[in-house]
């Protein structure tokens, strides 16, 4: 019997040194967890700072010469259909689908509204309905 009970001691203390002490918590900061927190602060970082410096920078947009005609050339158009999402404005103008700031017959869609599109080319505003 007591190599028995010399064996359960031994179990026991065995399991003892190894539990931590209930005092003590087990610390979340390990050298892997440290440095991942690192690279992605660094990465939003360095987003913040792109983000900064591209937002003022515009590069101006210029249609392609073969798609600029004076008005009175712009061939008719037809709106077929509107259609609105939570995320996009669509327009069918010629059986063709356009979104806003899409060229229609050398024509910049600039606003598209529930029931008409504007159109400008140059000075000239077109509204289609």
């Amino acid at each position: 019997m007591s190599i028995i009970y010399d064996a359960l001691q031994k179990t026991q203390q065995h399991r003892e040194i190894k539990q931590p002490l209930p005092g003590k918590k087990k610390s979340i900061f390990s050298p892997v967890r440290l440095t991942l927190a690192l690279c992605l602060t660094l990465c939003a970082v360095a987003i913040v700072i792109m983000a900064f410096y591209t937002k003022g920078i515009k590069r101006p947009v210029t249609p392609p010469p073969s798609t600029v005609m004076p008005m009175k050339n712009i061939p008719p158009m037809t709106l077929n259909g509107i259609f609105f999402s939570s995320q996009y404005k669509i327009a069918m103008i010629n059986n063709h689908i356009f979104q806003i700031g899409d060229m229609v017959n050398g024509m910049k869609i600039v606003d598209i509204q529930y029931d008409n599109v504007q159109l400008e080319h140059g000075n000239h505003r077109l509204e289609l309905r």
